[in-house]
């Protein structure tokens, strides 16, 4: 069993706010369902589960489906048995009862009208404290990749969310049971994530919009977070009834950093002082000494009218193999440059540390921007000649950015296409909408009388940014077939 935390997705953006600071006290939090899959803010934080076990030969199941396949979900120490048939109308089968058979148990019911045919919530009892009963509670997506026919994504079937006080404002939080224990209050052991069973995740409304982004507003649970320049001890009950936050003077030891690039902004964590915001034209940053995780690349304009515009990184599936810099500053004023933390995390890949009292700057050049497209074939509904088009925004080293810019705080939406044979003739056009991975996307029903080349053309309204579009061109008659992933849906 493979354990993957996404984004795609994934990050928590803390503004510094003045004070009046956040306020002390106990908070409750309720219970939500996921409602929908493509929708809700934290289906991302998933465990997938490669289900390439054969059955039943062998195998503690009487299942006599030959199309069975079998593996098992880590929940706190147990392990439990999922079996799952393969095809578009297969069927997801969990123990339950623990006792590693599974016919005895029903079929995870199927959620209706739902593209990516997801089932749940399946509900585990766990052995909680003082003689509790908690419930690990989570959702089945099923789906397949180029090397595994059957794979399933388990995502946390709900949140709990409430109200805290933050000044004299009320802020929605919420606390997510990422790990799939039936516990809220589970603290990863490090950066890396990769901990079995992992840690759990926060997320706050602090840009009041009354909704909780899993772009801006989502990181793993801290022990502390900092707000006004107040230290906050933050803790959860088990159960995620209640979120109690109570302010503490720090005792760490200070380091100092810098960006180099006055027009880069980055959001970085730790456990021990929550998220941040490091924004290069502000200046040097004190900060506790320890290891960082970056979790939010920004690259800001402004354009000739003023406005602000921001092309954010997009964080999706495993980590990015390049590495934040940093230059440590040695007592003779020499600058020495040092590769820090690598390959931190499976969700967030960069990092760095800071030193006690060793000044520091960050190394973050600026990037340069380009637009791939890619088209390939898929079969939809039995209809072999739908291509699916495909854009990314990439920089010199090969680090993906969201395809919307962000003016003035607000994304620009997906963008529009144009689909162009080599007479420049139009052969379709719309608005693109975005897949599970963040990436803008189209489907097209090519003609059947067509089968010369065509063109993709993007257009992204990018203000002062500068991209450089491909001039690729692809043969109808000669494209590579697209591999269904997981779930076969877009958010849009």
């Amino acid at each position: 069993m493979t354990r993957i935390v996404f984004r795609g997705a994934l990050v928590f953006l803390l503004v510094a706010l003045s004070a009046p600071a956040l306020s002390q006290g106990d908070f409750p939090l309720h219970y939500v369902d996921q409602k929908d899959f493509w929708s809700d803010p934290f289906s991302q934080l998933a465990v997938w589960l490669r289900c390439n076990k054969a059955g039943p030969r062998g195998h503690p199941t009487l299942l006599k489906d030959k199309r069975v396949r079998f593996d098992y979900l880590r929940i706190g120490t147990r392990s439990v048995l999922i079996g799952a048939t393969e095809g578009r109308n297969g069927y997801i089968y969990v123990d339950r009862d623990g006792d590693r058979d599974l016919t005895d148990e029903n079929p995870v019911p199927k959620r209706p009208g739902d593209v990516a045919r997801w089932c749940g919530p399946v509900v585990l009892q766990v052995d909680g404290p003082n003689d509790e009963k908690l419930q690990a509670r989570f959702n089945v997506v099923p789906g397949r990749t180029r090397l595994y026919p059957l794979m399933l994504v388990i995502t946390p079937a709900g949140y709990r969310t409430g109200q805290v006080r933050l000044g004299q404002a009320t802020c929605k939080i919420a606390v997510v049971d990422a790990n799939l224990n039936g516990y809220y209050n589970d603290i990863a052991k490090d950066l890396s994530l990769s901990d079995e069973p992992g840690g759990d995740f926060l997320a706050i409304d602090l840009n009041h919009d009354g909704r909780l982004d899993p772009e801006d507003e989502l990181c793993p649970l801290p022990r502390r977070i900092m707000s006004g320049g107040v230290l906050y001890r933050l803790s959860v009950q088990p159960d995620g009834s209640m979120v109690r936050l109570k302010p503490e003077t720090p005792d760490f030891k200070w380091g100092q950093l810098e960006a180099e690039n006055k027009n880069i902004r980055l959001t970085a964590f730790s456990f021990e002082l929550g998220p941040f915001r490091l924004d290069g034209a502000a200046g040097p940053r004190r900060l506790p000494s320890g290891s960082y995780a970056v979790i939010c690349e920004e690259v800001l304009r402004t354009d000739a009218d003023g406005a602000q515009w921001a092309m954010k990184r997009l964080h999706v599936t495993q980590a990015v193999k390049g590495n934040v810099i940093v230059r440590y500053v040695t007592k003779d004023g020499a600058v020495e440059p040092v590769v820090c933390e690598r390959q931190m995390g499976k969700r967030w890949g960069r990092g760095f540390r800071i030193s006690p009292a060793v000044p520091a700057k960050l190394a973050t050049p600026v990037p340069e921007f380009r637009l791939d497209t890619d088209a390939r074939r898929v079969e939809i509904r039995g209809e072999v000649r739908t291509v699916r088009v495909e854009a990314q925004i990439l920089d010199q080293k090969i680090l993906e950015y969201h395809c919307s810019p962000i003016r003035n705080g607000r994304p620009l939406g997906p963008p529009k296409m144009r689909i162009v044979d080599e007479g420049g003739r139009v052969l379709a056009a719309g608005t693109m909408s975005y897949s599970w991975r963040g990436r803008p996307v189209y489907f097209w029903k090519v003609p059947h009388e067509f089968k010369g080349k065509f063109r993709v053309l993007v257009a992204i309204s990018s203000g002062p940014f500068k991209i450089e579009h491909d001039e690729r061109w692809f043969d109808a008659t000669r494209l590579s077939p697209f591999v269904e992933q997981w779930g076969e849906g877009s958010r849009h």
